[in-house]
């Protein structure tokens, strides 16, 4: 892994090698590093879904799920077909509302 994420920094100007540099980092669980890249990446490319969706996973991870909820819309409009897009927005606002009343 080190040396794929060696290799990947070697292309800051390329949205799709930063977005997968990024994944890999939230894979890794460096979020920190893999906010920035995204953001990197989101800059170079805003009209691609992926980052958004990374975005929002690291807002996730953090408990921001209004945040998450905000990135992973914003990746549905840019790609409506981007897998599990509903089903993660749904998710997040579910439990952003909190338990259901008995």
């Amino acid at each position: 892994q080190q040396e794929l994420a060696a290799s990947l920094r070697s292309f800051p100007e390329s949205a799709p090698m930063q977005t997968t540099l990024a994944w890999l980092q939230t894979l890794r669980g460096e979020d920190a590093e893999a906010a920035g890249t995204v953001a990197a990446a989101i800059a170079l490319d805003p009209s691609a879904a992926r980052p958004y969706v990374i975005r929002g996973l690291l807002a996730a991870r953090a408990g921001r799920l209004a945040d998450a909820i905000s990135a992973w819309k914003a990746a549905r409009e840019r790609d409506p077909a981007t897998p599990n897009i509903d089903t993660m927005i749904d998710e997040a606002t579910r439990r952003l509302a909190g338990p259901l009343p008995r």
